[in-house]
C-alpha cells in the first residue's frame, strides 16, 4: 500500500492559514516491473482544526533497475473555510435552533440541510472550522428585499436587474439606474468564538466557496459531540450590481438587516424559529 506523508508549514503571517501539503506515494515496488499500489484517499485533521483531504496518488512505475521506485503525489484540496470569516453584509449570531443534548455535528447538518431544501437550496456545500462546521449556500439572485428571485431567475448567472416594488421604488426607477442583488449564506456552528476579517471577498472569491467542499460532512466530523458552547451563527454575503458598471460589489453593510435575509429565504421559518 502507499505511504502517506503529512507536512504542516506554519505561515509567517499572524493569519488563521497554514499551508498544508499533504502527498500519497505510489508506494515501493518489489521487482522489476511491477509498480507500487496507488495510494489511498483519506481526510486528515491537523493540528490547527483544519481539515485536507487526499486524492489517489498514481502507480508506481517499474521497479526496473531503480531500487525504490514511487507513484506521482496526490494532489491536496483544503477543507477548511476561512475563519474567522471574510466581513460580511450582514451577521446574525446565536440562532436560537433546538438541539438534542449530547447529539452530533452530523445531527445538526440533517436539521440545517432540511431547512435549507425545504426552501429550495437543493445542493449545499461543508466544510471544516475550528470546533465546528459551516454550510454554505449556492449563489442566487433576490429581490431588495431579500426575498430569492423566481425560477429561473434565481439560480441564474445572468443578473436580473430589479426594484422595490412600490410607488416610491418604482419612481426611482425611472430616474436611477436599476441594481441587481446577489446573495450567498453561510452557516457556522461551533463552540468558538465569533468574529470577521476586515477582508472585502468579491463575488468570484464567494463562487469559490461553493465550487470545493464536501457534498456531506465526513463520518469523523459527523460523530463528534457537540457541547452547550456550540452555537449557530448566519453570515449573509449580497453582491449588489449596478445596470450601468454591471460589475458586482459587495454590499457594506447590506440594506436588509441578517434576520429578514433569512425571513425572506424562509429559512427562518423552516428552522421552526417563526413566533
Amino acid at each position: 500500500g502507499g505511504q502517506l506523508n503529512l507536512n504542516i508549514f506554519a505561515s509567517n503571517s499572524s493569519n488563521w492559514r497554514q499551508k498544508i501539503q499533504v502527498l500519497t506515494d505510489g508506494g515501493q515496488a518489489g521487482v522489476a516491473g511491477i509498480g507500487g499500489a496507488p495510494g489511498e484517499i483519506i481526510a486528515k485533521q491537523c493540528e490547527d482544526g483544519t481539515w485536507a483531504e487526499a486524492v489517489d496518488g498514481e502507480s508506481g512505475t517499474g521497479g526496473g533497475i531503480t531500487k525504490n521506485s514511487t507513484g506521482n503525489a496526490g494532489s491536496a484540496q483544503n477543507f477548511s473555510f476561512p475563519f474567522p470569516p471574510p466581513k460580511a453584509s450582514a451577521t446574525l449570531p446565536e440562532i436560537p435552533i433546538t438541539l438534542k443534548t449530547g447529539g452530533n455535528f452530523g445531527q445538526v447538518e440533517a436539521q440545517l440541510k432540511r431547512s435549507f431544501q425545504s426552501c429550495g437550496y437543493e445542493e449545499l456545500k461543508y466544510y471544516a472550522i475550528p470546533n465546528g462546521f459551516a454550510v454554505v449556500t449556492g449563489i442566487e439572485q433576490i429581490e431588495p428585499t431579500g426575498k430569492p428571485l423566481p425560477l429561473p431567475d434565481r439560480w441564474s448567472n445572468k443578473t436580473k436587474f430589479t426594484f422595490e416594488k412600490s410607488l416610491a421604488g418604482i419612481f426611482e426607477a425611472l430616474f436611477t439606474s436599476k441594481e441587481g442583488f446577489f446573495r450567498i449564506i453561510v452557516f457556522a456552528f461551533t463552540s468558538s468564538d465569533i468574529s470577521t476579517t476586515r477582508e472585502r471577498i468579491s463575488k468570484k472569491d464567494a463562487l469559490a466557496w461553493f465550487e470545493s467542499g464536501w457534498f456531506s460532512l465526513p463520518g469523523k466530523l459527523k460523530k463528534t459531540k457537540f457541547s452547550n458552547d456550540h452555537t449557530l451563527t448566519a453570515f449573509i454575503y449580497e453582491f449588489k450590481v449596478d445596470e450601468n458598471e454591471n460589475k458586482p460589489a459587495l454590499s457594506l453593510p447590506s440594506n436588509v438587516p441578517a434576520k429578514s435575509h433569512l425571513v425572506a429565504a424562509g429559512i427562518w421559518r423552516s428552522l421552526n424559529l417563526e413566533k
